[in-house]
């Protein structure tokens, strides 16, 4: 059997701190890693909660034109200050009357599709709903 020892005293003890070492570095690493996905999540999140915002805004401005004129179609663009938004108004006939509200908040767009089937005495909304992909 073959013993190894070493002439220099505190090999060891220099091995193991850089073994320690290297293994907290790598669980620093790591906790970052996980820190830095998380608020990128969270960013996101919060992106899309204001492109919701905007496109509801911006077809409640569409519904409000509606009321205003019974007649009305067209486009319209509102700015915000975290974001823009695009509505078109279209009917195939009265009292149908579709609403494509459209709204973007940094990377992060959403759209929503509103089907009117009556507009007098009161608008009637027979459908609302987020559109997934456009």
């Amino acid at each position: 059997m073959i013993k190894y020892t070493s002439n220099k005293p505190g090999y060891i003890t220099t091995m193991s701190a850089i073994i320690v070492g290297a293994i907290s570095i790598a669980i620093v690493i790591s906790f970052l890693s996980e820190g830095i996905d998380s608020t990128k999540n969270s960013a996101s999140n919060i992106y899309a909660a204001h492109a919701r915002v905007i496109t509801q805004a911006c077809a409640e401005e569409a519904l409000q034109k509606i009321r205003d004129n019974t007649s009305y179609t067209g486009n319209f663009n509102l700015i915000f200050s975290n974001g823009t938004c695009s509505s078109t108004v279209s009917t195939t006939g009265l009292p149908n009357i579709t609403i494509i509200a459209q709204g973007s908040s940094t990377t992060v767009t959403k759209k929503i599709k509103i089907l009117i089937n009556q507009i007098s005495p009161k608008i009637n909304i027979s459908s609302w709903q987020e559109v997934a992909d456009f």
